[in-house]
């Protein structure tokens, strides 16, 4: 036990270095836990798709999504969400999950849509960008 003390008081700034790693790394866990563990993987999305009928959400420009997108999902830009929640809404029951190109833009849109009632609001993580990485199909326009 004494050689444990001895390491950290000869380099603490290692110790400290690990401390603060350390914590950032509970803080970054409780930020992910905080969104409700609605951040998925591939394989979730696809399991919620096969399993819970889920509606999937793509936030990204119309010409992106014309180069490919997940089979089946809906293409609402994140921009104009606001306008067209409408088109959501009949799908309110059901999962829905939002995807963007890294995932950055799906957690604000996942916000605006908790706030306006729908429960069931997961967000792909990592983005489309994980989806292809997984090897997963792309449909294009």
């Amino acid at each position: 036990m004494n050689s444990v003390f001895d390491f950290i008081t000869h380099h603490w700034i290692l110790a400290v270095l690990f401390v603060l790693a350390f914590i950032w790394l509970i803080l970054e866990e409780a930020f992910h836990q905080g969104m409700g563990g609605a951040r998925q993987t591939p394989q979730g999305v696809t399991n919620l798709m096969n399993r819970e009928n889920a509606v999937v959400v793509d936030l990204r420009e119309p010409n992106a999504y014309g180069d490919g997108h997940i089979v089946g999902s809906i293409n609402i830009p994140a921009a104009r969400l606001d306008s067209n929640l409408n088109k959501l809404e009949k799908y309110k029951a059901q999962p829905i999950v939002l995807v963007c190109p890294v995932g950055q833009h799906s957690v604000k849109a996942m916000n605006k849509l908790k706030k306006n009632g729908y429960d069931k609001v997961y967000v792909l993580g990592g983005g489309l960008g994980a989806w292809k990485s997984a090897g997963l199909p792309l449909v294009k326009k």
